[in-house]
């Protein structure tokens, strides 16, 4: 899925939309990337016996080149980082996912402390209208989101799930979003460390845990001008043709598994031009102006993909600061990183309200 938005941040239009209001809620822990990746090794290190498999292990890992120059640090909602004993972990004690019996622990990990996140965004103010709540990384009924609802008695507020559509799961939200006729928070939760698998050593697998890292952040769109606001001037989505196959993410026993292939940064850059046709051709503005002027908000699905879309279309490495800097220091959110980036943008006085992005 290839899947861009191109928009300025000062216009007063009463037909368009705006993004704004954006509120981050740090996970628990804040973890370096060093740290994140002796942890893995352990994990990894007690299914095996060989006495000498952390010491491969970790040298697999560093071969992937996701070492702190490229993360420096991750979110981490969970305590088990932090425990000694694995037996006493809650989410990875080793004798539960031996026996596929992690998925439970997992979801009820998930409606307590996505809960939780919902009761410190709203905790000193209204609900709106409409929540739209994003997440890829863990589904219970009644969701989070409509726990807050029902707590604070809100029966002018209704919920809309947009669920399981992975990295790039702020775009469907936004659609849905913009049918409401009332302002709309679109919430993301996710918890993508919940979903590693100590019992797959493969390079793949390590790649996703040296990767991804939680993340919570709300915003809100509606039609009402605001200063500090990204306003949508274009939405465009691409499938891209023979892709299935590279990315997937799937229930299983244990956890969420996800497939990530080597190759899709290659197929995203082989579309790259013919999405620009179309996004300037809804929009009216010219692949110039775009390709010189813009910023460019890419979500990090790892560095080569940035790089590899900055090499592409020859975008210089201001045009694509913010989507470095927030996998930097936060790794890959799944679909709440893009909001994050957006939100960076917002908050730099240096950019000009009129820039493209």
């Amino acid at each position: 899925m290839l899947t861009l938005v191109v928009s300025l941040r000062e216009s007063k239009s009463m037909d368009e939309y705006f993004i704004h209001s954006f509120q981050s809620i740090k996970p628990r822990h804040i973890v370096s990337q060093n740290e994140c990746i002796d942890w893995i090794v352990k994990m990894h290190s007690l299914s095996e016996s060989n006495p000498s498999f952390s010491k491969e292990l970790q040298e697999k890992i560093e071969s992937i080149g996701l070492g702190s120059e490229k993360i420096a640090m991750r979110g981490v909602q969970m305590s088990d980082l932090f425990q000694e004993k694995p037996e006493k972990m809650e989410n990875y004690n080793p004798e539960l996912l031996k026996h596929g019996g992690g998925l439970k622990k997992k979801m009820d990990f998930f409606e307590q402390e996505g809960f939780s996140v919902f009761e410190k965004i709203y905790s000193d103010t209204e609900l709106p209208n409409h929540i739209v709540h994003v997440s890829c990384t863990g589904y219970v009924s009644p969701s989070p989101a409509q726990k807050i609802v029902s707590k604070k008695q809100s029966d002018n507020t209704i919920v809309t799930h947009s669920y399981h559509m992975g990295c790039y799961g702020a775009f469907p939200a936004l659609r849905i979003a913009m049918h409401s006729k009332e302002k709309s928070d679109i919430v993301h939760t996710e918890f993508c460390t919940l979903h590693m698998n100590p019992y797959n050593h493969s390079k793949e697998q390590l790649v996703i845990e040296s990767l991804f890292a939680d993340g919570f952040i709300k915003y809100s769109i509606d039609a009402a001008y605001q200063k500090q606001s990204l306003r949508i001037i274009g939405l465009h989505e691409i499938i891209i043709p023979d892709s299935t196959e590279s990315m997937k993410w799937n229930c299983e026993d244990w956890g969420f598994g996800m497939r990530l292939g080597k190759d899709v940064p290659v197929k995203i850059a082989r579309y790259l031009d013919k999405y620009l046709e179309r996004i300037c051709e809804k929009t009216k503005l010219s692949q110039e102006d775009i390709l010189k002027n813009a910023l460019f908000a890419i979500h990090p699905g790892g560095p080569k993909i940035i790089d590899q879309i900055q090499d592409r279309l020859k975008l210089t490495d201001e045009q694509v600061f913010h989507s470095k800097k927030i996998l930097r220091s936060h790794g890959n959110m799944s679909s709440a990183t893009l909001p994050h980036i957006w939100q960076d943008i917002i908050a730099d006085e240096s950019i000009a309200t009129d820039r493209l992005v």
